[in-house]
């Protein structure tokens, strides 16, 4: 039995390898290696005696309680159908908590290349998008084939820019203080794929992921100029000032969204035309509608199902044309939670990264802490929980880094 438990433990070690891998390339391979995965710890042994681990560990009730709350909002909803589609959609925020905290203790080592599989992924999804794009510009001559939406062909750009935004993050945490699990020829790869990632993040044009990026970049020159590692603040700034230069030379204009962005953010709802799609501009008036919303169900929301029609109804009555048409959800995940679930699910949501970014600055978990503050970042621009891009990356990396982390403090450090 133990030799088939062994066996088990590495097919489970290696679906989770190739879940981190995949994720930024397929979105229809990686549901499939979630079933597997789900299947091998069904059938790994002593189910009773891990679950009843799980149950004593307070964080999978934290962590799990953001999905119980949709299916109670499915008790007041009229729209099932959409509700239990929002459930499948969100099943991974039941599922990973559940598994990941009844595994055995993974390595260092085991820990690092998962975290690894992600950047060999994006680095994957990065070369694949730049040159289908490439091809794209020199058959069009148009530029944005090298932008935005045009140059993401796996997932919409703001999830990609997570993706990636992570993934640098790891690369510079393990550069200063994890060599010990990285060979030479990894370590030079890193010091090309971070330029290499900051270029595609600015060339994506996600505001949200260009926000959080700056931030780690900000940290860790500022974490260098404090611990006098001059190199390594030169050579973040000299990354930064590569990346920044290659995207204005090949793609002049890159930054006009950005600026385009701040010059609307200031201005009042007021100003802004009912019938716009732009982006930002839509969700500034997005967001007051979701706000109107929740005064009008502040205690319980609309329900798990009804919360995109009731949204709809809002724009309609507001005389938002363009955005009643795209049927926009509330771009927000903070005022999308309230709105659907009240105060209760809201809280759920919020409760849960306080708590996890309070136990990862307890666990020194640097790469926690950004994980983290990207969630957060993209949640306030984007309904980031609603998709599956969103849903699998946040509760994936989630548990992984609360249950399976080898420095958390139920585990030995091997």
């Amino acid at each position: 039995m133990s030799s088939i438990t062994t066996y088990i433990g590495k097919v489970q070690y290696y679906l989770l390898i190739l879940i981190a891998l995949f994720l930024p390339i397929s979105k229809q391979l990686v549901p499939m290696l979630i079933i597997l995965l789900v299947l091998s710890w069904l059938f790994s042994g002593g189910l009773l005696a891990r679950l009843r681990t799980m149950i004593k560990n307070k964080m999978v009730w934290l962590f799990t309680s953001f999905y119980l709350m949709h299916i109670i909002g499915m008790i007041y909803t009229d729209n099932t159908s959409f509700g239990l589609f929002d459930l499948e959609i969100k099943l991974s925020f039941l599922l990973f908590p559940i598994m990941f905290a009844s595994f055995n203790s993974i390595t260092s080592k085991s820990y690092y290349n998962i975290l690894l599989a992600l950047v060999f992924g994006c680095a994957v999804a990065g070369l694949a998008n730049l040159g289908m794009g490439y091809l794209n510009f020199q058959e069009t001559g148009d530029i944005r084939e090298m932008l935005y939406g045009q140059l993401s062909f796996f997932h919409h750009p703001t999830y990609f820019a997570m993706y990636i935004v992570l993934c640098v993050t790891f690369m510079i945490h393990a550069l200063l203080f994890r060599q010990e699990y990285i060979p030479n020829s990894n370590k030079r790869l890193f010091l090309v794929l971070i330029p290499f990632f900051i270029l595609m993040v600015i060339l994506l044009m996600s505001k949200s992921g260009l926000l959080s990026l700056l931030l780690l970049l900000i940290i860790t020159i500022g974490y260098a100029i404090v611990k006098k590692n001059f190199r390594l603040a030169g050579g973040v700034t000299a990354a930064i000032v590569l990346s920044v230069g290659i995207a204005l030379y090949a793609v002049p204009g890159v930054f006009d969204r950005i600026a385009s962005s701040i010059t609307i953010a200031f201005q009042s709802t007021d100003e802004i035309d009912a019938s716009t799609i732009e982006s930002t501009a839509g969700r500034i008036l997005v967001w007051s509608q979701a706000v109107e919303l929740i005064k009008d169900h502040p205690l319980i929301g609309v329900g798990t199902g009804d919360v995109k029609e009731a949204l709809v109804k809002k724009y309609a009555e507001s005389g938002m044309d363009g955005i009643e048409e795209k049927r926009l959800n509330a771009h927000n995940q903070f005022l999308q939670s309230f709105a659907a679930l009240g105060i209760f699910g809201f809280m759920s949501l919020v409760l849960g990264l306080f708590i996890a970014s309070y136990k990862a600055i307890r666990q020194n978990n640097l790469v926690y802490v950004m994980f983290i503050l990207i969630i957060v970042v993209n949640a306030l621009t984007e309904s980031i929980l609603e998709v599956q891009a969103g849903v699998i990356f946040y509760a994936f990396f989630n548990s992984f880094f609360m249950f399976l982390n080898p420095i958390s403090i139920r585990k030995n450090i091997p």
